[in-house]
C-alpha cells in the first residue's frame, strides 16, 4: 500500500473545519482509578497450510512470512488517578512491508458500546493519530488531544477521561495497528484475537435496559367554559358617542377622534357620500348606495381616545368644491374576527373660500 496516499486518503475522512475548530485541552476528570490490567496477544508463529496463525493478524508474501505486520504482544489499561486512561502497547516486532517500515504509531484504538458484539467499523470513537499527534475522534464533532509516548518497541497513549465520558469502563476496546490510511478493524493486526477487551468492574455488556413503564393516561382536561360569542350590536356598545367629531369639515381630509371602550382587531373610519355628491345622476335613475371617497385604517386598537385623519384626493376635492358644501357619512366600525359593529355621524365638508 502506497503510504504517503493512504494518510491522504485518511485525513479526508475525517478532519473538517468543524473538526479542527472543536479541538482543545479538555479539564482533568476526577481521580477514577481502576487496577492495572494487562491483555497479552499472541505472536505470529510459522505458517502451516490450511491452518491460520496462532495469531489474528495479517502477513505478506515478503519474508519473513510467518512474522504479522505488525506484532503487537501486549497491551496494558490503566488508569493510576491522574484523570487519563493510559493504554500502553508493546510490540514484538515492526517489520518492514512493501518498503514501508512499521512504525509503533500505527495504531488506533477502537471504544465499542457495552451492547457491541462484532468487531466492524461501528465504533463510537477511535483514538488515532491525526497530522502529527495523537486525539479522541468521535467524528464528526469532538476532537480531544491525547499525549502519546514512544519507545523503539512500544507506545503508550495518555487518553483524558474526560474525552471519553469519564468512565473507561463503560466502553468495549479494540486495538489495532498496521498500515496507514485504514481505520479500525482494517489494519493488519488485531488485539485481542477474537471479541473485545472488557475492563474489569464491568467485565461483560449488561443486558439491554428494560423499556421505561408507560405513563399513566393523562386524564381529560375539564371544560372550558366558552365565552358568550361576539355579536355586532357589541362592538356597536364598544363605540363611544361621535362627539370628538366636529360637523363641519374642511381642508384635505377629514378628521377627529373617537372614545373606545375595549380594544380590538381593528378600527376603520369612511368617508361616505352619495354618487350625485360626485357627478350628476342620470335622467330616471334610482338613488344609488353610498360611495367611499377615503378610509382610515388602525389595527391591534386599545381602549382610550384614538385620533384619526381621513385623507381626501385631490380629484375628490375637486368634485366636491363644485358645491359651496357637501354631506358626507363618517362611519366608524370596530372589527374583531370577521364580526363588525359601526356607528355613523353626518358632517359637511366645506368648499375652501377663494380670496380676491
Amino acid at each position: 500500500m502506497n503510504g504517503a496516499h493512504a494518510t491522504r486518503r485518511c485525513r479526508a475522512r475525517w478532519i473538517t473545519p468543524a473538526l479542527i475548530a472543536a479541538a482543545g485541552t479538555l479539564a482533568p476528570a476526577s481521580a477514577l482509578a481502576i487496577p492495572s490490567q494487562t491483555f497479552v496477544d499472541p505472536v505470529g508463529g510459522t505458517p502451516v497450510p490450511g491452518t491460520p496463525l496462532p495469531d489474528n493478524c495479517r502477513t505478506y508474501t515478503t519474508p519473513p512470512a510467518d512474522i504479522c505486520a505488525p506484532d503487537v504482544t501486549q497491551v496494558v489499561f490503566s488508569t493510576p488517578g491522574d484523570g487519563n486512561l493510559h493504554i500502553d502497547i508493546t510490540y514484538a516486532s515492526l517489520p518492514t512491508v512493501f518498503g514501508f517500515p512499521s512504525s509503533v504509531e500505527h495504531v488506533e484504538v477502537g471504544l465499542y458500546p457495552k451492547a457491541a458484539t462484532t468487531v466492524d467499523l461501528s465504533w463510537d470513537r477511535r483514538v488515532s493519530k491525526f497530522g502529527s499527534s495523537f486525539s479522541v475522534n468521535k467524528p464528526p464533532t469532538a476532537h480531544a488531544p491525547v499525549l502519546a509516548n514512544l519507545r523503539p518497541l512500544g507506545i503508550k497513549l495518555v487518553v483524558p477521561l474526560t474525552a471519553i465520558g469519564g468512565d473507561p469502563t463503560v466502553w468495549r476496546y479494540v486495538v489495532n495497528a498496521g498500515n496507514v490510511g485504514e481505520v479500525v478493524p482494517e489494519h493488519a493486526e488485531l488485539v485481542p484475537n477474537t471479541g473485545f477487551i472488557d475492563l474489569a468492574g464491568d467485565p461483560a455488556p449488561p443486558p439491554p435496559p428494560s423499556p421505561p413503564p408507560a405513563p399513566p393516561p393523562t386524564p381529560p382536561a375539564p371544560p372550558v367554559p366558552l365565552e358568550p360569542p361576539v355579536t355586532p350590536a357589541m362592538l356597536k356598545a364598544l363605540i363611544g358617542p361621535l362627539t370628538g367629531i366636529v360637523p363641519v369639515q374642511r381642508g384635505p381630509a377629514l378628521a377627529g377622534q373617537v372614545t373606545l371602550k375595549d380594544g380590538a382587531d381593528a378600527l376603520t373610519v369612511e368617508a361616505l357620500v352619495r354618487p350625485a355628491t360626485l357627478r350628476p345622476p342620470a335622467a330616471g335613475a334610482a338613488p344609488a348606495p353610498l360611495t367611499r371617497i377615503g378610509i382610515f385604517t388602525k389595527r391591534n386598537v386599545q381602549a382610550g381616545k384614538l385620533a384619526f385623519r381621513v385623507p381626501l384626493s385631490r380629484a375628490i376635492r375637486a368634485k366636491l368644491a363644485l358645491r359651496p358644501t357637501s354631506a358626507i357619512t363618517l362611519r366608524v366600525t370596530l372589527r374583531v374576527g370577521q364580526t363588525k359593529g359601526s356607528r355613523t355621524k353626518q358632517v359637511v365638508w366645506k368648499r375652501p373660500v377663494r380670496r380676491p
